[in-house]
């Protein structure tokens, strides 16, 4: 997990959320603030989109989450997500 300048943690799943991945889900993003509130940002769903998120989020600008999900992309071998906020 990350924390950001106010305190609050954000992270990813390999597992869960939606049950399109063989019964299990492909992974979340989510966020929890400072007071332990939990806030979904993000279900991976579908193999071109990017599923499986893997490794920790990084901050980019315009307080955007970067990450890398195990599959998806071309190929199916991959990708790197962006998650705007808002």
């Amino acid at each position: 997990m990350i924390l950001d300048r106010t305190g609050n943690l954000y992270g990813t799943t390999l597992w869960g959320g939606s049950t399109r991945c063989e019964g299990h889900g492909c992974g979340v993003a989510y966020e929890l603030s400072a007071q332990g509130a939990e806030t979904l940002l993000h279900t991976f769903a579908k193999a071109g989109s990017g599923r499986n998120p893997i490794d920790s989020l990084l901050f980019g600008k315009h307080d955007s989450l970067y990450g890398v999900a195990g599959t998806g992309g071309y190929e199916g071998n991959g990708l790197v997500f962006e998650l705007k906020p808002n």
